[in-house]
C-alpha cells in the first residue's frame, strides 16, 4: 500500500466517523437549546467540537479545523458562563454542522456557494468572539476568557513530557507530527528521540510503531492546555511532570530522563545551574536543528509504517486493555460488558449476500440432483445440514444489513426546528420505534420520502399558535413518528394533530383535475388517494416549503418500488396519518411457487390468503372472469391472457387459484401448477425490463432456471384499469 492509498483509507474512515458524529451533535443542539441549563448537552457539545478540531487538523480538512476551533471557543465562553445561548448560536452552530458534511462530503472540494457559506460562518464566529478582523492563528489553542488570563502565571513554565506511544498509534489514527506542532504552538520545545526498541529492518512489522520521546519544553500556557494535547493518548503512555510544582530531583532525571541515566555529570550541570536545556528552550533559534530532526525522524517513520488496517481486527486501545485486564484475572463490572462493533463497508456486506445467495441456489441444486439422481441416504443427511447451515448464514448475512432507523430521527428533528422558525409554528416531534430494524438500502431510499411526509404534514398539516388557540387547540403542534414490526414487515406512520385533510375540498379539486366524476359518491379513502396523483396538490397556495416539484405521487412510486405500501388516514380538524409498509429487507422474499405453462412464478406470501383448485369445466363456463370465495364474488386474473403466453393444444384437468388480497380486496390468480414455498433470493431484472411495474425482480431456482417475482398490487392495478377502461 502506498502513502496515497494509507492516507485515503484513513481519511474515509475519519470521514464516516465524523457523519457519525455531525449527527449525535445536531440532537445534542436541538436538545441544549431546548434546555439550555442541561450540563450534560453542553460538555457533550464542547467534547465533540473539541475532538472534530483535533482530529480534521490531522487528516488534511483545514477549514473544519478553523470552524470547530472557533465554534468550540464560543461554546467554552457559554460553559463559562461568559455567555447565554440564543437561537442564533444554534443557527450558527447547525449551519457550521452543514458545511462540515458539505465538506466531508466533496473531500475538502466546496463550490463558489460554499465557499462562501463558509467565509460567512468564520466570519460570524469572529464577530461573536470579538476576534480581529485576521482572527486568531489557526493553530492557536482554545482562547481564554479575561479573567482566566488574568489568573495565568507570568512566569514561564518548565515541563518535562515522556511520551511512550503504544504499538498501535498508527491504527488509533494518531498521527504524532500533529503532536508536536501543536506543542509547538503552546511554547519552546527541546526534543530527544530514543530509538532503543526499534528493531532491524528485517524485524521490523510494519504495523506497529517503535518511537519513543522525552521533551523539555518552555510554555507561558497552563498545564492543563498541556496536558490536552495528549488527549486522545492513553494514560500509561504519557508523563508530563511540572518542575514549578516539584523540584528537579537527581532521582527524578535519573528514573524518567532516558537522556540522563547514568550520567551523573550531566545531571549536576543541569541541577547546579547549568541549565542547557533550560536555556535552549528560552532560545528558539538553538533548538531548529533538534527539532527538524526530531520531525523528519517522525514524518519518516510515518511514512514507513504504512498500515493496512481490516475492520474486522481493528481494536482500540482500551479494547486491548480490557483483554489484557480479563487475561490477568481482573474482574469487569457489568456496566462495562458491552457489545463490541465493529465498521464494515456496505460494498462488503453485499458481496457477502451475494455470495449467501449463491449458496443457497448451489444448495437447491444439490437436493433436487441427490433427489433425482442419486438418493444416497449419506449424502442427503450431508445436505440436510447443508441446508440448515446456508439458512442460517443467509439470515445472519442479512441481519447484517439490518440497521435501527434512530439516525432518521435526528434528521426530522432539525428540518421540523429549521420549518418552524421559518413558518413561525410552534411544534413538538415525538419519535417511538425508533430502535426497529430495516435494511440499510431501504433506510437510504426511504429518507427522502419520509422528508417529504413530515414536511407536509409541517406545511399542510399544523396551523399556526394563533389558529390553533382559536380552535381550543394547545398552542404547539405535535408530529408522532412511529415506527413497528408487524409480520414479515416494518410499519412507519407520521401522525399529526393539525386541522386534517378537507374531503370536500379533495372531491372538487379531483373533478376539476378530471380524475373523479361529478355525478359519482366516492368513499374518504379513494379521496384520499387522489392526494398521490401527479400534479395534485392540497396546498391553498405555494410557500418556501410547498410546490418544490416533488408531490406525493413521487413519494408512492419511491414506496411502491421497494415492494411497499403507503396509505393516508385523516380526520377534518384533528389530523392526519400517513403509513408506510416496508419489507424488511430487498434481498429475500418468502414466496410461492407456481407455474404458468413452462413459466416459473413467484407470489409474494405476503399477498396470499388461500389457495383452490378449479375444474377446467368450471372456469370456461364462466364470462365474467369471476368466482364465488368465502360467499362473495371475487375477480380473476388469467396469467396466460396477462403475459400473452402461448398454450398448449390440450387444456388442463384443472387449475389453481390464488387468492390474494390487495387493499382489503380478494383476487384470484389462475395458474396451472402450485409447486412450494421458498425463501427467493432477489435479482433485479435487466436493463429491458426494469421498468415492467408487474414484475418486481427474478430468482434462480434449484434447477439453474428462472422465476420471475410478481408485484401483485401492480398487477392487479394495471388488470383493473384495462377493464375499467
Amino acid at each position: 500500500m502506498n502513502m496515497d492509498e494509507f492516507k485515503e483509507q484513513y481519511q474515509y474512515k475519519f470521514i464516516e466517523d465524523t457523519k457519525e458524529l455531525m449527527q449525535q451533535l445536531e440532537e445534542y443542539l436541538i436538545q441544549f437549546e431546548k434546555k439550555p441549563e442541561d450540563s450534560t448537552a453542553i460538555e457533550e457539545i464542547f467534547r465533540f467540537m473539541h475532538t472534530l478540531k483535533g482530529s480534521a487538523g490531522m487528516f488534511g480538512f483545514s477549514r473544519i479545523e478553523e470552524l470547530s476551533h472557533l465554534l468550540e471557543s464560543v461554546f467554552v465562553e457559554i460553559k463559562n458562563g461568559e455567555r447565554t445561548v440564543d437561537r442564533s448560536i444554534i443557527d450558527l452552530t447547525l449551519n457550521g454542522v452543514d458545511i462540515v458534511r458539505n465538506i466531508l462530503d466533496q473531500k475538502g472540494e466546496l463550490s463558489s456557494e460554499q465557499v462562501e457559506s463558509y467565509n460567512a460562518a468564520v466570519k460570524q464566529s469572529k464577530s461573536l468572539l470579538n476576534y480581529p478582523e485576521e482572527g486568531p492563528r489557526e493553530t492557536e489553542v482554545e482562547q481564554k476568557s479575561e479573567s482566566n488570563e488574568e489568573q495565568k502565571s507570568s512566569a514561564s513554565r518548565f515541563v518535562f513530557i515522556a511520551i511512550h506511544p503504544d504499538s498501535q498509534l498508527f491504527n488509533r489514527g494518531i498521527r504524532a507530527k500533529n503532536v508536536f506542532n501543536e506543542l509547538k504552538d503552546l511554547g519552546n520545545i527541546y526534543t530527544f528521540l530514543i530509538p532503543d526498541e526499534v528493531p532491524g529492518i528485517e524485524e521490523i512489522k510494519f504495523d506497529r510503531f517503535y518511537l519513543k520521546w522525552e521533551i523539555f519544553m518552555l510554555s507561558e500556557e497552563e498545564y492543563d492546555d498541556i496536558e490536552e494535547v495528549f488527549l486522545f493518548f492513553e494514560e500509561e503512555e504519557v508523563t508530563i511532570h511540572d518542575f514549578a510544582k516539584a523540584p528537579v530531583s537527581k532521582e527524578f532525571l535519573s528514573n524518567n530522563c532516558s537522556v540522563y541515566a547514568d550520567n551523573e555529570t550531566a545531571i549536576d550541570n543541569f541541577i547546579n545551574g547549568g541549565a542547557e536545556l533550560r536555556e535552549r528552550a528560552e532560545e528558539p533559534s538553538k533548538m531548529e536543528e533538534t527539532k527538524e530532526i526530531s520531525e523528519q525522524t517522525v514524518e519518516t517513520k510515518e511514512k514507513d509504517e504504512e498500515v493496512s488496517v481490516d475492520t474486522q481486527t481493528e481494536k482500540t486501545a482500551s479494547e486491548q486493555k480490557s483483554q489484557e485486564q480479563t487475561a490477568n484475572g481482573t474482574q469487569t463490572s457489568a456496566s462495562q460488558k458491552q457489545e463490541d462493533s465493529i465498521r464494515v463497508s456496505a460494498n462488503k456486506l453485499d458481496e457477502l449476500v451475494n455470495l449467501v445467495s449463491e449458496l443457497v441456489t448451489l444448495n437447491s441444486r444439490l437436493i433436487l440432483h441427490n433427489q433425482e439422481n442419486i438418493q444416497d441416504e449419506t449424502l442427503e443427511k450431508s445436505l440436510e445440514s447443508l441446508s440448515r447451515l446456508s439458512k442460517s448464514f443467509r439470515e445472519n448475512a442479512l441481519d447484517l444489513r439490518m440497521m435501527p432507523i434512530h439516525g432518521l430521527t435526528a434528521k426530522f428533528r432539525r428540518l421540523l426546528r429549521d420549518l418552524a422558525g421559518k413558518m413561525e409554528k410552534e411544534v413538538d416531534f415525538i419519535p417511538e420505534g425508533t430502535e426497529t430494524k430495516l435494511d440499510k438500502s431501504i433506510i437510504e431510499r426511504i429518507e427522502d420520502p419520509l422528508m417529504h411526509v413530515i414536511r407536509n404534514a409541517m406545511d399542510h398539516g399544523i396551523e399556526k399558535p394563533e389558529e390553533r388557540l382559536k380552535n381550543n387547540k394547545p398552542r404547539k403542534g405535535v408530529i408522532y413518528f412511529y415506527a413497528f414490526y408487524s409480520g414479515g414487515n416494518v410499519f412507519i406512520q407520521v401522525r399529526d394533530d393539525g386541522k386534517g385533510i378537507d374531503t370536500d375540498y379533495l372531491r372538487r379539486k379531483g373533478i376539476e383535475k378530471g380524475y373523479i366524476s361529478e355525478d359519482e359518491h366516492y368513499s374518504d379513502k379513494t379521496l384520499y388517494d387522489l392526494i398521490f396523483k401527479p400534479g395534485f396538490s392540497t396546498a391553498l397556495s405555494l410557500s418556501e416549503v410547498s410546490g418544490r416539484g416533488v408531490g406525493m405521487d413521487v413519494v408512492k412510486k419511491s414506496i411502491t418500488e421497494l415492494r411497499g405500501d403507503i396509505e393516508i388516514d385523516s380526520e377534518n380538524g384533528l389530523g392526519t396519518s400517513i403509513t408506510l409498509k416496508l419489507p424488511l429487507t430487498l434481498s429475500i422474499i418468502d414466496a410461492l411457487l407456481v407455474k404458468v405453462m413452462h413459466w416459473n412464478f413467484f407470489i409474494p406470501v405476503s399477498n396470499i390468503i388461500s389457495t383452490f383448485a378449479l375444474n377446467s369445466s368450471d372456469l370456461s363456463q364462466k364470462t365474467e372472469m369471476q368466482v364465488e370465495y368465502q360467499n362473495q364474488l371475487i375477480p380473476l386474473i388469467d396469467l396466460v391472457d396477462f403475459f400473452n403466453i402461448q398454450t398448449e393444444d390440450k387444456e388442463p384437468d384443472s387449475y389453481k387459484i390464488v387468492v390474494v388480497d390487495i387493499e382489503s380486496k380478494q383476487y384470484g390468480l389462475i395458474v396451472h401448477k402450485i409447486e412450494e414455498q421458498y425463501q427467493a433470493v432477489i435479482k433485479p431484472l435487466g436493463y429491458l425490463h426494469h421498468e415492467q411495474e408487474y414484475l418486481s425482480g427474478a430468482s434462480i431456482l434449484g434447477n439453474g432456471s428462472l422465476a420471475l417475482i410478481l408485484n401483485i398490487k401492480a398487477l392487479v392495478r394495471m388488470k383493473t384499469s384495462a377493464v375499467n377502461a
